[in-house]
């Protein structure tokens, strides 16, 4: 028995995407005996605007704020007493939407939620796929007392934190759009450096 996933490498950019199968053994993915999976997908749409809130804004969306995404912790659903894996790659596409490769370092619950075609329907069972991601982040605000008693709430600091695998992002057009079967025998470094990272094209 095999299960078909999109495995070889192709251009990352826009929404096209020239794939191959590969075929992993249906008990490679056991729980017993997970696949690290690689997922690739948009993790935070940029808000339009120049004033401080807990969003990102559409001018923040450059190379190195998405330097700042490589390395941080993944999880799912923003629960945070569980790592699964950690941000391989991180850059902005020609729509200054983050885009991220996450390494998941063999997680069960993942592997069986993630759809197996990474299609998005509108039926009921689709939500009980993993299908996007989300960028999380950690704000600090000041509290200012001002003349005539009153106080206001000033965001003085906003930081990504982590990036979480979930049912539906918090943001639009955060979809997961690929994901590849690490060989169990394969350093992820070398795999991405070789399969991956030669077809991601850069923006911004």
């Amino acid at each position: 028995m095999t299960l078909n996933t999109v495995g070889a490498p192709r251009t990352i950019n826009t929404h096209i995407y020239i794939s191959l199968i590969v075929h992993a053994r249906a008990e490679d993915m056991a729980e017993d005996n997970p696949n690290e999976l690689l997922v690739m997908g948009c993790a935070y749409t940029p808000r339009f605007g120049d004033d401080k809130t807990t969003l990102f804004n559409h001018g923040e969306m450059n190379q190195e704020f998405a330097d700042r995404i490589k390395g941080l912790p993944v999880h799912i659903e923003h629960q945070t007493d569980k790592t699964i894996g950690e941000v391989k790659e991180a850059f902005i596409n020609e729509r200054r939407q983050l885009m991220t490769l996450l390494h998941l370092s063999g997680d069960p619950v993942v592997n069986s939620k993630l759809p197996e075609k990474l299609f998005r329907g509108t039926g009921a069972d689709d939500r009980r796929f993993y299908n996007g991601l989300s960028l999380g982040n950690g704000v600090g605000f000041e509290i200012k007392q001002h003349q005539g008693g009153y106080t206001t709430k000033e965001v003085v600091g906003n930081a990504p934190t982590e990036v979480s695998v979930v049912r539906e992002g918090n943001r639009p057009m955060t979809e997961i759009v690929d994901y590849w079967v690490l060989p169990k025998s394969a350093n992820v470094d070398d795999y991405i450096r070789e399969n991956i990272n030669p077809f991601i094209v850069r923006h911004h």
